[in-house]
C-alpha cells in the first residue's frame, strides 16, 4: 500500500452556526475525507488476537451503528477539509470519525472518534427605546423631495395607535416618509458573537405591491429632527429588507439582517433615555415675554430620574434670559405646585428660523418623577416686549394624550387653559449624567436604524398615481406589539 494512503489529523476546529457547526480538519498529507457520524455512541469490543501461541482479548474494535457519511466541501485531495453540519438538533450529541482516500485508493488509517454536543445558540431580544420618529418631505420633483424639500417631523403619530410610517408616492406631488428606530444594545455576553439577526415590525397597514421596505444605518442625533433627513439620504447600504408584496398586515413581519446589518450592531449603553415627548405636526406656536408665560403638562408612564429636556423654540430680538421650571400641577392641570428644578438660557442663543429649533436644557437638580403624576414645563423670560419675544412651537388639535397646555398674562398669578394646543417637548431619564456645555448634541447610543422604501434607497421615482406605504407600531405602543431586534448569538 503506498505511503500516501495513510493520513493523520493534525487539528480540528469548530465554528458555531445558528443550527450546527462548521468543522474544519487539517491533515498531514493531501487526501479526501468523509465524516462518518451517528447520534448513537459507538460500541467498543475487544477481539482476540493470536500472539506467541495464545489468544488474547487485547485488540479493541469500534463499531458505528446507524451512521451517515458526509463528504468534505473541497474537491480533490486537500490538506484542509471543511464539513458544514446544519440541522443539528439542540442538546443532541454526535459521534464521528474521518476516513479518506488518496486518489482512488481508500486509506488504511482513520481518525480517532470525536464527540460533539450542540447547544442551541443564545437568542437575545432587544426592545426599542422611545428615540423613534417619522419625517416626511414633499416636492413637485422627485430629486427635491428625496433631498429633503419641505421636510417636517411627523413624530410618533395617530395616538393611541403610536405608529410610524415609511412610504413613497406620487399623487399631485411626491411624498417620501422615513422612520428611525433605536435599540439600547449593551455589550454582548462574554465570548459571544452574532450569528444572525432580524428586525420585527408589527405592520398595521400597507398599500401597493411593488418595491419594498429597507433598513439603512441610522445616522442621527437626539432628538431626531429635520436635520436627520440630509444625513440619511446618501446612506444607501441595505442592512435588511422585505419586498412589499411579502408584507402581511396585522402581524409581525421579519426583516433578516444582512452581514452589513450585523456589523452595524453598536455596543453602547444610553446615557440618557427618552421618556415623555410630543413633536407631531408642527402648525402652531405660543408667544411669551415679560409677564406672559406658557406651560405644557405631561404624565410619565414610568418612574424615573429627570434632569434633561429639549424644547422647540424660536426667538425674535432679545427677550433676556429664558427660564424653564418643572413643576407639579394641581387637580385642574395648572402649574401651581412648587418648582422642582429650573433651567436658564440666554434667549439670544435661540433660533430665528420660521419653526425654530430644538434646544437642550440641563436643569439645576435631579428630580424623581413618579409614574401617573402630572407635571409641567413652565416657560417665561426675564425681559422682552412685542418686538423681543420667544415662541414655543407646537401643534393644535389636542394630539398629545398625556397632558395639556395653558398661559398666564400676569406672571403666573392666574392661568388660562388652552386644551386644543400642545407644545413640543422631550424629557429624559438620566442614567449616567455627564455635564454638557454649549450646544453639544449627544448622539443616540445603541443601534440605530433608518427605515425607507426601496424606491427611496435606490433613488427610483414611483410612477404617477402610485402609493407605496407601510405603517407599523412604534416603541410607544402599549402592549407587546412594538418593534423587536432579535439576535442569535454563538461562541466567538
Amino acid at each position: 500500500m503506498p505511503l500516501g494512503c495513510y493520513f493523520a489529523v493534525l487539528d480540528i476546529q469548530y465554528t458555531e452556526l445558528e443550527n450546527g457547526y462548521q468543522i474544519v480538519v487539517t491533515t498531514d498529507t493531501p487526501c479526501h475525507l468523509w465524516m462518518r457520524w451517528s447520534y448513537h455512541p459507538p460500541q467498543y469490543h475487544t477481539v482476540p488476537h493470536y500472539r506467541r501461541g495464545i489468544y488474547l482479548h487485547a485488540d479493541r474494535y469500534i463499531c458505528f451503528t446507524v451512521y451517515k457519511d458526509n463528504e468534505q466541501e473541497e474537491p480533490g485531495d486537500t490538506y484542509i477539509h471543511t464539513f458544514i453540519k446544519t440541522g443539528w438538533p439542540s442538546c443532541w450529541t454526535r459521534w464521528f470519525y474521518f476516513w479518506g482516500t488518496v486518489g482512488a485508493m481508500v486509506c488504511k488509517s482513520t481518525s480517532c472518534v470525536f464527540e460533539k454536543h450542540f447547544m442551541a445558540p443564545l437568542v437575545e431580544l432587544y426592545r426599542p427605546t422611545w428615540h423613534n420618529r417619522s419625517l416626511y418631505a414633499t416636492s413637485g420633483t422627485w430629486s427635491s423631495a428625496r433631498n429633503g424639500a419641505g421636510v417636517k417631523v411627523v413624530g410618533v403619530y395617530q395616538r393611541p395607535l403610536d405608529i410610524l410610517q415609511v412610504s413613497t408616492s406620487l399623487v399631485a406631488t411626491y411624498f417620501i416618509y422615513r422612520s428611525w428606530l433605536n435599540f439600547n444594545t449593551p455589550a454582548l455576553p462574554p465570548g459571544k458573537t452574532i450569528l444572525s439577526g432580524r428586525l420585527g415590525l408589527y405592520i398595521t397597514a400597507k398599500e401597493g405591491t411593488t418595491g419594498g421596505l429597507g433598513i439603512t444605518k441610522g445616522l442621527v442625533r437626539e432628538p431626531i429632527d429635520e436635520d436627520a433627513w440630509a444625513l440619511q439620504t446618501a446612506e444607501t447600504t441595505l442592512l435588511g429588507y422585505i419586498f412589499q408584496d411579502d408584507i402581511i398586515p396585522d402581524r409581525y413581519n421579519w426583516l433578516p439582517l444582512t452581514q452589513a446589518g450585523i456589523d452595524w450592531f453598536r455596543q453602547s449603553e444610553l446615557e440618557i433615555k427618552q421618556q415623555e415627548s410630543y413633536d407631531w405636526f408642527l402648525n402652531a406656536y405660543g408667544i411669551f415675554y415679560g409677564h406672559y408665560r406658557w406651560f405644557q403638562t405631561f404624565t410619565p408612564l414610568e418612574a424615573h430620574t429627570f434632569r434633561i429636556a429639549r424644547l422647540r423654540l424660536k426667538r425674535k430680538g432679545d427677550a433676556g434670559d429664558l427660564i424653564v421650571n418643572i413643576k407639579a400641577t394641581d387637580a385642574n392641570h395648572k402649574p401651581t405646585g412648587d418648582i422642582l428644578a429650573q433651567a436658564q438660557k440666554a434667549s439670544i442663543f435661540l433660533s430665528t428660523d420660521t419653526w425654530g429649533d430644538w434646544f437642550y436644557l440641563v436643569f439645576d437638580k435631579y428630580v424623581s418623577l413618579t409614574d401617573g403624576v402630572e407635571y409641567c414645563f413652565e416657560c417665561w423670560t426675564t425681559g422682552g416686549n412685542s418686538n423681543n419675544w420667544v415662541q414655543w412651537i407646537g401643534a393644535s388639535g389636542n394630539q398629545y394624550p398625556n397632558g395639556t397646555s395653558g398661559y398666564s398674562l400676569n406672571d403666573g398669578g392666574s392661568w388660562t387653559m388652552t386644551p386644543t394646543n400642545d407644545w413640543y417637548f422631550i424629557e429624559y431619564e438620566v442614567r449616567d449624567y455627564t455635564p454638557y456645555t454649549g450646544e453639544v448634541v449627544p448622539m443616540v447610543g445603541g443601534t440605530n436604524f433608518c427605515l425607507r422604501t426601496l424606491h427611496d434607497i435606490n433613488d427610483s421615482a414611483p410612477g404617477a398615481g402610485v402609493i407605496l406605504s407601510t405603517t407599523f407600531n412604534s416603541a410607544q405602543v402599549i402592549g407587546n406589539f412594538e418593534p423587536k431586534l432579535e439576535l442569535t448569538l454563538g461562541d466567538a
